[in-house]
């Protein structure tokens, strides 16, 4: 699944919360990860900017331009990129999470069926 992806994100940004602003875990905002609601917008979106403005006495942007220019690298991520409204949008590595996902071995859901049954005016089935 891609949970495991969203904990290695949660990890890594906590650590770069923690090497540029000198902040705790006590002191971190929860780290909430988002689907935007377009694709071109990336894959995951975080509002954590939004969360530490007040604090740092700095504009969402400038905070989520920071974060993403500090980002580096992380297995499964393509790139981090800050947006103009200070969210903080994740692109994955989609060919590899497939490629991973399918090779893993994990079982596939089994199918789901379902039946419909019609009635007509007269309470048969039809």
């Amino acid at each position: 699944m891609i949970l495991p992806v969203h904990d290695r994100l949660r990890a890594h940004l906590l650590h770069q919360l923690a090497v540029l602003y000198s902040l705790d875990r006590a002191d971190t905002p929860p780290l909430v990860l988002e689907y935007p609601p377009n694709r071109d917008m990336g894959d995951l979106g975080t509002p954590v900017a939004f969360e530490l403005a007040r604090r740092l006495r700095k504009a969402p942007r400038a905070i989520a331009q920071e974060i993403a220019g500090a980002f580096g690298t992380l297995d499964g991520i393509t790139r981090v990129v800050a947006a103009p409204n200070g969210y903080l949008n994740v692109f994955l590595e989609r060919p590899r999470f497939l490629l991973d996902r399918l090779g893993s071995g994990a079982p596939a859901p089994p199918p789901t069926t379902s039946a419909i049954a019609h009635c007509c005016s007269s309470g048969w089935l039809c």
